[in-house]
């Protein structure tokens, strides 16, 4: 019998004893996590097959296969609901978006700012701004607090309405709530300043980007750039370009088009050449985009030998001309020859070639046909398209009723009128002061007053001795009162400076 302290002998048995309840704890938890991990994968892995039902327009599979998930008790969380909307609102699927938030309620998964901004700019897409405004009163009325992916969606939506002062009032408000601007809020900004023609503000849009410590993207400068040269502030535009090209960066086709466009406008060829070279990298899509861009440059400013030359270099390079090249080299051809015979040659020519006989073709060659005085060829042109079903644009009626205003034939621009309602394809405002000085002249009560109440709709402005022109053929016709809201409508007092 061995004699002495054996409490050493127990050491070694007592530590593996604590040891292997350790492990044992860490091997149930890590299973634990391994069967939660594998559970959020496979909801993941469901949500994804039902993404890509409603990606593809199945929208009864879909809800048949997420109603079969939430059954067995498999229920998105927020984010992969949100991941649901956000394909709603790429398909444009309006019901599938209404009843996806319903869902949400039904699962007790409160929607958030993400979720509202995905169903507004579903909204968006559909142009349903009322429905806007009535889901921002509901997010209200829930005291959701506002993200900063809703007001980009709200400023967004600014875009379709060319709301400057909306998007503005948007911005302070974000301030307020103290919600930092995102890099895509500013890009929404600068598109937005651009296509409103305020140039100044995309520039302040870009400092303010740069002071707020963000990493400008290729988006942002392209967006920077295509507002520059709409502003004709080439020397900035060419700083930016310089700068993203020394960075190994390059702007996108949009921002290369609006360069080349204004180098085109000043006859800068070498300037030119560097856009080829810029994007002939992208394939001989984004080549024929530049060639697109120098010829509707030559068109603002008439420079006909720069046409000839670039067209010759174009026929170098095997590139075809589309039917927006074709739309610039039709009105080039009628401004320089005034021939109809020689655009009617022309147009055939550039079929053969392989443009397109769509909406822009027919842009370029009833624009070129009414400059030419052509209007049987205008008539021909119309009637053919709606041979090969393409719909007329807002330039196709303008350049039409111009041109029969400028000849007296009143049936033809009342009918040119009354089909572009029905396209929902206004003309511009030229052609509604001459249709109105034509009515006025042939006593046209009825068709002065059709027109007026669409011009009123769209809030549009006159000159105001038509104004008075207008008023006074009522007036003759003792309609006092309808010349007195005439008036009161379209003619703009002028204040004391």
């Amino acid at each position: 019998m061995v004699g002495g302290d054996l409490s050493f002998v127990c050491w070694p048995s007592s530590r593996f004893g604590l040891a292997y309840t350790r492990c044992r704890e860490v091997s149930v938890c890590s299973r634990k996590k391994d069967e939660a991990q594998r559970r959020w994968e496979n909801l993941a892995r469901e949500t994804g097959t039902v993404a890509k039902l409603f990606s593809r327009r199945k929208t009864t599979k879909a809800f048949q296969k997420l109603d079969r998930m939430m059954d067995s008790g498999q229920y998105p969380d927020l984010a992969l609901f949100n991941r649901l909307l956000r394909v709603c609102a790429v398909t444009k699927s309006r019901e599938a978006g209404e009843r996806l938030f319903t869902i949400m309620e039904e699962a007790r998964v409160s929607p958030d700012g993400r979720s509202y901004a995905e169903l507004v700019t579903l909204y968006h897409r559909l142009r349903k701004f009322k429905a806007i405004e009535l889901l921002t009163k509901k997010m209200e009325e829930k005291r959701v607090r506002r993200t900063v992916e809703f007001y980009n969606s709200l400023i967004l939506t600014c875009l379709g309405t060319k709301d400057k002062g909306k998007a503005q009032n948007l911005m302070n408000e974000m301030s307020k709530d103290g919600i930092k601007p995102s890099l895509r809020t500013y890009v929404i900004l600068a598109k937005l300043f651009t296509l409103v023609g305020d140039h100044e503000a995309v520039e302040d849009v870009f400092r303010r980007a740069l002071r707020s410590g963000i990493n400008p993207s290729d988006s942002l400068l392209s967006r920077v750039i295509q507002g520059l040269c709409a502003g004709s502030s080439m020397d900035k535009a060419d700083m930016v370009l310089t700068r993203m090209l020394d960075t190994g960066r390059v702007p996108d086709t949009d921002a290369v088009k609006a360069l080349t466009r204004e180098y085109a406008k000043l006859g800068d060829f070498k300037s030119v050449e560097r856009m080829l070279f810029i994007e002939e990298n992208k394939g001989k899509y984004a080549e024929v985009e530049v060639y697109d861009a120098c010829f509707a440059g030559f068109c603002e400013c008439n420079r006909f030998e720069d046409s000839r030359i670039c067209r010759r270099r174009m026929k170098m390079d095997r590139i075809p001309a589309n039917s927006s090249i074709a739309r610039s080299l039709l009105k080039l051809c009628a401004y320089e020859t005034g021939s109809a015979e020689a655009v009617n040659l022309l147009a055939g020519e550039l079929v053969i070639e392989g443009a397109r006989k769509d909406r822009k073709l027919y842009d370029g060659l009833v624009v070129a046909q009414s400059h030419c005085g052509d209007l049987e060829g205008v008539q021909k042109s119309l009637k053919q398209m709606a041979v090969d079903d393409v719909t007329p644009n807002y330039a196709v009626y303008s350049s039409a009723i111009i041109a029969f205003a400028k000849e007296k034939r009143t049936a033809d621009v009342r009918a040119m009128l009354r089909w572009s309602r029905r396209d929902s394809a206004w003309p511009n405002a030229e052609a509604c002061r001459m249709s109105l000085a034509l009515f006025v002249e042939d006593g046209c009560i009825e068709d002065l007053r059709t027109l007026l109440e669409h011009m009123k709709s769209r809030k549009e402005t006159l000159d105001p001795a038509i104004v008075g022109e207008v008023a006074a053929t009522f007036q003759a016709r003792q309609l006092d009162s309808e010349a007195d809201e005439i008036r009161e409508a379209f003619l703009v007092e002028s204040t004391p400076t």
